[in-house]
């Protein structure tokens, strides 16, 4: 099953033709409230579920950040179709920033299709209404919130495969950690590690609890001496909450690097140079393997770098 963001232009009469079935035939939605003007709108992202050449799924997402006309045909429910594009479509939206006023992605769900919704993290708020003659229920995906995060991502293997899914996924993580992340990095590649949103996130996951605790392992910290680095900046500014060391010896995998969040969490680059790698938002397994490796190098073959630590005059 391929999930991907369509033009309506180049796709409309296939989008119809699904919506048309599954709302107008199936469900007696009236043509001129299932079609309202929005569709053709710049503005208007449109997502597409194939198998093989075949439009069996779609979804779309406004930019007010309201999901909507989720339809896949009969013969493909309950095979995660539609599953796979409201995840699709969220992530979109929570990637790229489209929110509605209170800063949440919602939806307006057919009641007899909540628990679907609430399987990606959506939460049911206010009272049913009516809309096309249908019961309905407003659902909301709040981004800051560990729950529905969790419930988006969990059970996945995600692969990175550009710097914005690096970025997105070091930040969500540092969203929803409780008290410890731990870094092994060569040199904080700024690209991903000076980021404004993951530097915030990072700073605000210390500042939660009297318990956050923030490790972070460099390979090469020379690279850093002399240089302005927020997370350098920040460990100084905290430095009960946030401590780096430099690394006496390779791990075993010198190319490698991670940030662990919690103790089944974690974002792992198989090569950082190009940033690689993939996300788990459940593997405790994979993660306790990080974290001894990570013990191990932090308590016998690391040591502080004098060049990273702020003197008091």
């Amino acid at each position: 099953m391929d999930i991907k963001i369509v033009s309506w232009q180049q796709y409309s009469s296939e989008l119809q033709a699904l919506r048309n079935t599954v709302f107008i035939e199936e469900q007696k939605v009236e043509r001129t409230e299932e079609f309202d003007g929005l569709d053709d709108l710049p503005t208007t992202l449109h997502f597409a579920a194939f198998d093989g050449e075949n439009l069996v799924g779609c979804a779309r997402l406004l930019n007010t950040g309201k999901v909507g006309r989720m339809a896949v045909l009969a013969e493909y429910r309950k095979k995660g179709v539609g599953q796979g594009l409201l995840r699709e479509t969220v992530t979109y939206a929570l990637k790229n920033n489209v929110l509605n006023k209170d800063g949440d992605v919602y939806l307006h769900a057919q009641t007899q299709a909540k628990s679907f919704y609430e399987k990606s993290g959506f939460k049911a708020i206010g009272s049913v209404f009516q809309e096309a003659g249908i019961e309905h229920i407003t659902m909301v995906f709040l981004p800051g919130n560990r729950d529905c995060i969790n419930t988006l991502f969990e059970g996945r293997v995600i692969r990175l495969d550009d710097v914005d899914d690096v970025r997105y996924h070091l930040t969500q993580l540092c969203k929803i950690t409780s008290r410890h992340i731990n870094i092994l990095s060569s040199h904080l590649d700024p690209t991903v590690f000076a980021d404004d949103n993951f530097v915030n996130a990072l700073s605000a996951m210390a500042r939660k609890s009297r318990n956050s605790l923030i490790r972070i392992l460099l390979r090469d910290s020379k690279r850093l001496h002399g240089l302005r680095h927020p997370l350098v900046d920040l460990s100084q500014r905290l430095s009960s909450k946030i401590e780096i060391r430099a690394l006496t010896e390779e791990p075993q995998k010198p190319d490698c690097g991670y940030l662990v969040s919690d103790i089944n969490r974690l974002v792992y680059f198989n090569n950082e140079e190009t940033f690689q790698g993939f996300a788990n938002y459940r593997g405790p397994a994979e993660v306790q393997h990080e974290l001894e490796e990570f013990n191990n190098l932090w308590n016998r073959h690391s040591e502080v770098d004098p060049n990273l630590i702020r003197l008091s005059i």
